[in-house]
């Protein structure tokens, strides 16, 4: 199983994943509907009553329209139909418009204000979106870069386990010819034995590294066996040059999800204290309206002339309570001062995460080079000391030092191979790179 592979696993069939997916479609459909704000918005009702008394009947249909204007103006127009008697033979048709234009309270500066929340809301749900995929992602690579990192340890322990058996064949050789000890030879199959030993506890630790892998791809993934999985290529570790610090910085004050929704926490705190100040204001409507009026002059057959009036007023109402309303004010404007000071915290702390996260690739580049000196020293030694122990001139437990120093440099030395592309992922999972890097295809302009 190459990387790209297991990448594509993860977010095509990681439950986390599929569920942040749907989350998101319930949160593009709510903008949706936000976004309808100042359309209009349509009814259709109706009535029926019957009287026992007179055995007649009265039906009303009625059609409405509502339309929300950005100045804050609420226009509604109603259309009904009365049928009455007992065959439905006498009509009434109504047509009623009513506009209210808020003044102060709910006036055009406040009339967006939800739909821009709505839409900031939903910036916010789009980089958080992001920010679990990249989180995601990384996870992946990482438990990726730690699978590889055991398999090299097995490795390291299967060496080892040969080279203490072709020392035990020389010792059985050197016992034979009378120039060894039984104390030596018994040392050597100590040797062997501790190397089974140190073998198996790595093939148990490789199994539970790679089973946390597979947790990661999805349930079917996570049931195969581990036995099964052969890793390909591990991370890449291309000797590119590393940027300078602003450099980087400037990169992840770019790209950090974090930061973005630090500062859209901002804007909507400032939203909300906008909000607040206009709920401090009386309410002053300016209310017009065209409905049905009956005319003094009569018809010929005596019933009086019906037709349509226009009336024009001012409605006022103010709230005389007005401590909840300085309470509303005052926890916007604290909501407000919170939300500067975590994101000035955030932009301290990802200025540290750089610094630090370069710094440690910098020291990884540089114990990679001193651990394999140390590893072409720890072989030098080794064979010089089973020359010797040919020669009759050195003792099983020299050799045996020789091969312990000889292992735990390889450690040293496979751990320092891996710990260089590790820290390269973890720079990039500071500076917000990880999608970019790992899977371009999701890029923040493709997200949804």
């Amino acid at each position: 199983m190459s990387l790209a592979t297991a990448l594509q696993l993860a977010l095509e069939q990681s439950h986390a994943v599929r569920a942040s997916q749907l989350d998101r479609g319930l949160q593009r459909q709510e903008l949706a509907i936000a976004e309808t704000e100042f359309e209009p918005k349509y009814s259709l009702g109706g009535q029926i009553e019957r009287s026992a008394e007179s055995r007649s009947s009265v039906s009303t249909v009625a059609a409405g329209s509502t339309w929300r204007l950005a100045s804050g103006a609420q226009v509604e127009l109603t259309r009904s139909q009365v049928l009455r008697g007992a065959s439905g033979g006498q009509q009434a048709l109504q047509t009623v418009l009513r506009v209210v234009q808020p003044l102060l309270k709910g006036n055009a500066s406040v009339a967006s204000l939800a739909l821009e929340n709505a839409r900031l809301t939903d910036a916010v749900n789009r980089l958080q979106y992001r920010q679990f995929l990249s989180e995601t992602v990384a996870a992946v690579v990482l438990a990726y870069h730690d699978a590889k990192q055991v398999d090299a340890q097995v490795e390291l322990a299967v060496l080892s386990l040969q080279q203490s058996r072709q020392v035990l064949e020389v010792n059985e050789a050197l016992y034979r010819a009378g120039r060894l000890a039984q104390r030596d030879l018994l040392q050597a199959e100590f040797d062997i034995a501790q190397n089974e030993l140190a073998l198996a506890q790595e093939r148990n630790a490789a199994d539970a590294v790679k089973r946390k892998l597979l947790e990661l791809l999805g349930p079917v993934a996570a049931m195969a066996p581990t036995a099964q999985l052969e890793l390909g290529e591990g991370l890449p570790d291309r000797d590119v040059p590393d940027e300078p610090e602003h450099a980087l910085l400037a990169q992840a004050q770019d790209s950090r999800e974090d930061l973005e929704v630090a500062e859209l926490a901002v804007n909507l705190a400032r939203t909300a204290i906008t909000q607040a100040r206009n709920e401090k204001l009386p309410q002053v409507d300016l209310v017009a309206g065209v409905q049905p009026v009956l005319k003094p002059e009569l018809t010929d057959a005596g019933v009086q002339r019906s037709g349509y009036g226009v009336s024009i007023g001012l409605r006022f109402t103010a709230t005389l309570d007005r401590a909840p309303l300085q309470l509303q004010l005052s926890r916007a404007r604290v909501g407000l001062q919170k939300a500067e000071w975590f994101l000035q915290d955030l932009r301290s702390a990802v200025a540290n995460q750089v610094g630090s996260a370069l710094r440690d690739l910098r020291f990884a580049k540089l114990q990679r080079e001193l651990a394999g000196q140390a590893l072409a020293l720890a072989e030098q030694r080794l064979g010089v000391e089973l020359q010797k122990l040919k020669a009759g001139r050195s003792t099983t437990f020299e050799l045996s030092a020789a091969q312990d120093a000889l292992k735990r440099a390889q450690a040293v030395s496979a751990d320092a191979q891996l710990a260089v592309p590790r820290a390269r992922v973890q720079l990039q999972r500071v500076t917000g790179q990880i999608l970019a890097q790992w899977v371009p295809e999701l890029l923040p302009g493709s997200l949804p």
